[in-house]
């Protein structure tokens, strides 16, 4: 197909805000995170980049790369258009990092 022929490209669905990526983080990484004992805490948050910290069970598990390179990264990429993706694991959790729960994401929609 010619190049000017290509439908429009449009911005990854939770591109542009903060608060988007910080509701990816609650609907769909902390689930997946808790579902394997795990705690999810966000180091820090911009549009183009995520650093994020996984601990309980995550601390020090061998998938945690697996979970990084094969979930985390892709998905922060094609949904939100984040640029740089960090995780990091261990039982110290890095200063002014916070916790964010899958409960969280429902009193967002007051279930």
């Amino acid at each position: 197909m010619p190049a000017d022929t290509l439908p429009p490209t449009h911005p990854p669905p939770h591109a542009g805000s903060v608060d988007s990526l910080l509701d990816l983080c609650r609907r769909i990484v902390a689930p997946l995170i808790e579902a394997d004992g795990g705690e999810l805490f966000v180091v820090s948050l911009t549009p183009t980049e995520v650093a994020l910290h996984l601990a309980g069970h995550c601390a020090g598990c061998p998938g945690a790369s697996s979970t990084h390179g094969l979930v985390l990264e892709p998905l922060f990429r094609t949904a939100a258009g984040v640029a740089n993706v960090r995780v990091t694991t261990g039982y110290v959790v890095p200063d002014g990092a916070y916790r964010v729960r899958a409960s969280d994401a429902d009193s967002l929609t007051g279930k």
